[in-house]
């Protein structure tokens, strides 16, 4: 999530002469597919049951 947001504040904002670009698409599509990935696998072990000893 941290990636998510910081991609959408670094895209926010455009600079007009920088000296260096910034990276918020790169951190968003990285967030989002992160975010994609993890959902994924919490939906494919919600089935799981372990037993409490």
């Amino acid at each position: 999530m941290t990636k998510i947001v910081l991609g959408r504040i670094r895209t926010r904002f455009t600079q007009s002469n920088p000296l260096w670009t910034q990276d918020g698409e790169k951190l968003l599509e990285e967030g989002n597919s992160e975010r994609k990935e993890l959902l994924e696998i919490l939906r494919t072990n919600s089935n799981l049951i372990y037993d409490i000893d």
